[in-house]
């Protein structure tokens, strides 16, 4: 009870003044007038800036487009492969058993076609890396608009591989 007796008096006092002293004031001081830096006025040519010209990391994300576009345009055509050889692999079957030749092999084919769903889904992973660079380097102010249309189109490409018909 002492204890708690001590610390009220010792709150108490700190805040105890002799009541002549001014309360602080809110007026502003010389060195809040202007700020410490001096600010860059704004004019129609810094607001208006050109884009940055295309860096060697654009290009080389161009580059590293064009590879995906061949590799999607190479699984297309396994894609369309596989559906085919899986259709007639499932006709074939006709419903049967997968303990079967004909049921193990619609297994193996169904199998197949999922691989290959797969690697659209990698595909569309790097595809979605490289959308971060461009967008990384569209916020420095470089002029990407070209190589994101370009990875739209690609974009859809994949999903529409990774759709099943």
């Amino acid at each position: 009870m002492i204890h708690r007796s001590l610390i009220l008096l010792l709150a108490l006092g700190g805040c105890a003044s002799s009541g002549n002293e001014s309360w602080p004031s809110l007026a502003t001081r010389p060195g809040e007038v202007q700020p410490l830096v001096q600010r860059p006025a704004i004019t129609a040519a810094t607001a208006e800036a050109p884009p940055a010209p295309r860096s060697a990391a654009t290009s080389d994300a161009e580059a590293r487009l064009s590879s995906l576009e061949r590799d999607i345009t190479a699984l297309a055509a396994r894609i369309a492969t596989q559906r085919k050889a899986s259709t007639a692999a499932t006709s074939a079957a006709g419903g049967q058993a997968a303990s079967t030749e004909a049921g193990a092999t619609a297994e193996v084919e169904a199998t197949r076609a999922a691989r290959l769903a797969s690697q659209a889904g990698d595909l569309r992973d790097r595809l979605d890396a490289l959308a971060g660079d461009l967008a990384r380097r569209g916020a420095a102010g470089e002029d990407v608009s070209a190589p994101l249309k370009r990875l739209g189109a690609a974009i859809d490409r994949v999903e529409a591989l990774r759709t099943p018909r």
